[in-house]
């Protein structure tokens, strides 16, 4: 049969002729297995390897089958499957009755609070911290995750194609404009090309000029936008710690930093 389809195709004459000798179906099978491997996040699979383990450690202890049912799952409620089983539902909601903590609600990111730390920049006059508020403003005016502009403090998930590059940096008809180059929208590194406008209050446009102006008289033509002082990338470890150093002092009650939130002291 096989003969049969060369001869009407055109025989061998016709095939394109290959540099590389055929594969063996193990090897392909190998190639397979990575590609699917990398399919997902290395943050998303830590997330899920987490609960595999948990998940099996508990099935191991109490001699359970590792097969899902809801029989297992209403006594491990770290579902997926069968999630929707009245018995996993009925246990689920007795515990939120029995054991329900009450909301709290964080406070939301407020433009004074962005001047607060503009100021913090202006009074210190160090990189790191106009660099910090820099982010802050881009990270409020155009609704950033974290993650997309700072990298995790797992080194093991740190990938340089997820970096904003400083020449995607453009200021075209007085807006100002960068490529981020993936979200977690973007299956195929694509990415996006942000835009910002002038604002009154923290000025995005206003922070990138003043910043970019230090970050290359320090760094040069270093490829990272968003760079610290000693050339690291800042990560979420260094973001929280310049995020919460003005937090910390306003819920000890400093009054010169309450009176920059505008927040009064109870």
């Amino acid at each position: 049969m096989e003969e049969v389809l060369l001869s009407i195709l055109g025989g061998q004459s016709h095939h394109r002729q290959t540099v590389h000798p055929p594969m063996s179906l193990e090897s392909i099978d190998d190639r397979a297995i990575l590609l699917q491997t990398n399919s997902i996040e290395i943050s998303t699979v830590k997330g899920y390897a987490t609960g595999a383990w948990d998940y099996i450690s508990f099935c191991l202890k109490f001699s359970l089958p590792l097969t899902p049912t809801p029989q297992t799952l209403a006594h491990y409620p770290e579902f997926d499957t069968n999630r929707a089983h009245p018995l996993v539902q009925s246990t689920i909601r007795g515990s939120k009755k029995i054991r329900a903590d009450p909301i709290h609600w964080k406070q939301p990111l407020r433009l004074s609070h962005l001047e607060a730390f503009i100021h913090v920049a202006n009074t210190t006059c160090a990189y790191d911290d106009l660099l910090f508020a820099t982010l802050l403003s881009c990270c409020f005016y155009r609704c950033h995750r974290l993650g997309e502009l700072v990298w995790n403090n797992d080194k093991d998930q740190w990938h340089w194609r997820k970096v904003i590059k400083h020449v995607s940096l453009s200021f075209p008809y007085n807006h100002m404009q960068y490529h981020l180059p993936y979200h977690k929208g973007d299956l195929f590194y694509h990415g996006t090309d942000v835009l910002f406008t002038h604002h009154n209050s923290a000025n995005p446009i206003a922070l990138m000029h003043k910043y970019i102006t230090h970050h290359d008289h320090l760094h040069g033509a270093h490829p990272a936008l968003f760079i610290c002082t000693d050339g690291s990338v800042p990560t979420r470890s260094w973001f929280n710690q310049k995020f919460f150093a003005l937090l910390t002092e306003t819920l000890a009650g400093t009054p010169h930093m309450l009176e920059q939130l505008h927040i009064m002291p109870v």
